[in-house]
Formats: C-alpha cells, sequence, structure tokens
C-alpha cells in the first residue's frame, strides 16, 4: 500500500481515542486534510466545538507521539485497503448517514453496483424456518442483482451470506472487531469467501477484538451501506432490531418477515410490523416496493449501452468510451468542467465546485460508470480520452 502523507495523516486521526466520527469531520471541514489537523496548534484546535485548552493539548501530544508502523504491517501483510471519507473509493451510500466512519478497512472490494444493496440480519439462536426462508429470499434477491449485507455473525447473518454466494452473488460482511480477528472464529472460512465475491469491511483497527458494545455501533454501517434492511428472526431484544432502528434514522427502508406467533424468533419481526414495517411474505413484496427505483436503474443502464458506454468503470475489453457532450447533471457537469485542464484530487474538486463531499463523490460514480473519468493512484481523477 502506497505510503501517502494524507492517508498516513487520516489513520492517525483514526486512531486516536475519543475522537469519533463527527469530531474528525469537524477537524477535517475546518483544516481541509488531515496534514493540516495534525499541523494546527492548540489555540487553532480550540475553534472546535468540544475542543477545550486541555483537550487540544492532549490531542496534539498523542499526535507527535504516535506511530501507525504496526498497523501500517498488519494491512500490508493481510493486503487490507484503507477507504478515505471523500475519496472515490468509499462506499457512497455510507457518505450519506449522519456519522460516517472517517475510514474503513477493507478486504476485498466495494463496487457501485453494490449500492444496490439489502441487509439481511437476524438472530443467532435461528430456527429451521428462519435457515429456510432466509435462505430461499436471499438466493432470489441476488438473482435481482442486489448485494446481500450482514454481520458475518452466527445463525441468520452467516446463512444470509452463505447463500447469497451460492447464487453467485455478491456479498458484504461488516465487522465490530478488526479484520485481522475474525469473529466468530469458525466463520473463517467463509469470510474468505465473502472476500473473494464481496468485501469484508470494519472500522476497527486490524487487531482490535470485538467487545459487546462495539456490535451496535457497527450496526448503523450494516443498514448505511444499504437500501433497506431486512429483519427475519429476531428475539424482542435483538442486536438485528438495533439494526431496524439505524434503518430508520437513516432513512433505509426495514422490511420483516413474519412467524409463528408463539416463538421467541418471531418477536422482533411482529413488533416491526405492528410499527409499520414492510411485511415479507415473499420476493415480491421487496421487488414491488423498489418497482420504480429498480426500472430507473435499469434505464440507466440500458441508456449508457445505448450510448456505446461502459456500465462499469474499466470499461469493456477493447472498447474505448464514447463520451459524447458534457454530462447534463448540474453536479455531474460541475465535476467534469473542473477536471477540463488536468488531474485533480478529490479535495480540490471540492473547493473548485463548492459542493458537499458526498455529492461529488456520487457525481465521480456517476462519471466512472459513464466511463468519462478515471481514477488514479493518490485519489486523483482525470477524464479520459
Amino acid at each position: 500500500m502506497e505510503r501517502d502523507p494524507e492517508i498516513q495523516a487520516r489513520l492517525i486521526l483514526h486512531l486516536t481515542p475519543g475522537l469519533g466520527p463527527k469530531l474528525t469531520a469537524a477537524l477535517m471541514h475546518t483544516f481541509g486534510s488531515a496534514v493540516r489537523v495534525l499541523a494546527a496548534k492548540v489555540s487553532d484546535l480550540q475553534a472546535i466545538p468540544r475542543i477545550g485548552q486541555d483537550t487540544a493539548q492532549n490531542l496534539l501530544a498523542h499526535w507527535r507521539s504516535s506511530s501507525v508502523e504496526e498497523e501500517w504491517k498488519r494491512l500490508e501483510t493481510t493486503q487490507t485497503r484503507l477507504l478515505l471519507r471523500g475519496a472515490a473509493a468509499y462506499p457512497s451510500p455510507l457518505a450519506t448517514i449522519p456519522d460516517p466512519p472517517s475510514l474503513l478497512y477493507c478486504q476485498g472490494e466495494w463496487r457501485p453496483q453494490d449500492e444496490q444493496a439489502l441487509a439481511v440480519v437476524g438472530s443467532r439462536q435461528c430456527t429451521a424456518y428462519g435457515r429456510r426462508i432466509t435462505t430461499k429470499l436471499v438466493r432470489e434477491l441476488a438473482g435481482h442483482g442486489f448485494t446481500i449485507v450482514s454481520g458475518l455473525a452466527r445463525g441468520i447473518d452467516g446463512v444470509a451470506h452463505q447463500a447469497a454466494l451460492e447464487a453467485g452473488g455478491r456479498t458484504l460482511g461488516v465487522l465490530a472487531g478488526g479484520l485481522g480477528k475474525i469473529y466468530p472464529p469458525e466463520h473463517a472460512e467463509l469470510a474468505l469467501a465473502v472476500k473473494e465475491h464481496g468485501a469484508l469491511l470494519s472500522e476497527s483497527a486490524m487487531a482490535v477484538a470485538p467487545l459487546p458494545e462495539m456490535f451496535p455501533k457497527r450496526n448503523r454501517l450494516i443498514s448505511g451501506l444499504c437500501w433497506g434492511v431486512l429483519v427475519v428472526e429476531a428475539q424482542a431484544k435483538s442486536g438485528a432490531l438495533i439494526t431496524a432502528e439505524h434503518a430508520l434514522d437513516q432513512g433505509r427502508d426495514v422490511f420483516a418477515v413474519p412467524g409463528p406467533v408463539d416463538s421467541d424468533a418471531s418477536q422482533g419481526p411482529l413488533r416491526l410490523i405492528k410499527d409499520g414495517a414492510i411485511l415479507v411474505r415473499s420476493i415480491e413484496d421487496i421487488l414491488q416496493h423498489y418497482e420504480s427505483r429498480l426500472a430507473a436503474q435499469t434505464a440507466a443502464v440500458a441508456e449508457l449501452i445505448r450510448d456505446g458506454k461502459p456500465d462499469r468503470p474499466t470499461g469493456a475489453a477493447g472498447t474505448a468510451p464514447v463520451l459524447g457532450p458534457p454530462p447534463e447533471e448540474p453536479r455531474q457537469r460541475a465535476v467534469w468542467e473542473s477536471l477540463k485542464d488536468d488531474s485533480l484530487a478529490m479535495d480540490d474538486l471540492i473547493e473548485q465546485t463548492s459542493l458537499p463531499v458526498a455529492e461529488v463523490s456520487q457525481a465521480l460514480l456517476h462519471l466512472e460508470l459513464q466511463g468519462r473519468v478515471r481514477r488514479l493512484p493518490g485519489n486523483r481523477f482525470e477524464r479520459r480520452s
């Protein structure tokens, strides 16, 4: 992995105790880059809300003595990449949630097609009914192009990942602990398969073991990556219900599969349905809910094909992209025009377009899909010629 100074600085910020996503975002917004944050003075840091003199001095002392050498070695040994918030490789749906992580550890690859994702979560002590329904729904969802997201846990999570793989689909596993500590350990082989046909993601440092309080925080990432969350089985108090709560806070959809009313495993989904979740009896209930969204996506892909443009950033082998006129969508046009003379870094594009990070990232995603823009090393972008 390239030891870019900005990436290293972002890693130092990410590993700073007590410095969460929101405060990191405030620092980045004020100073413009992680390198500038680490070079700030105490008086500069005190201008940030919630940072007093003592906190500022403690942060600077930690940064000056901080070393991420061991973490770099773990990243290189395990072929783990860092996805920085604001960079094109960062999952665009995640950038829209209230508290996206400043960086993600990634093994495998998150792809633009993974935007069409559904989280499938449920009880670790699932029943035969839960396994059967999960397998059936996930195989059909994968067949309709949905990426399946879950937490690699025992029970419904593991069944969902496995069913997606068996259907030849893509799946993302989001861990509470570090990617160097696969949990549960019996899912190590499953994790390898997920990595090969999707990605393993975490915001925790590589060697961090998962603690109970980390799982609810992790669940916001599961829902944030998706269009919606499907709960198959869950007890009255369950992590799956926390994921559903995150989904509602993030403006995502919540689906629930009913089960026997006298089963403990049905109490979570039944409560969700009573509170307004979308009842799922078959995949048709999900497809019908997303009918217009799926139709719009199909039309967009058809337009790319009709215009002679690739539907993936790299394009078909031996096929040159047909660029055509400038994009009509205003944000895409703004980014496109900014790249007319030279390649630019993400920070430069944000400054030149005066657009929020999430909107620039989304515009770049669409331009890459259209074959108009490509990403260069160091998270720079240029027009395709």
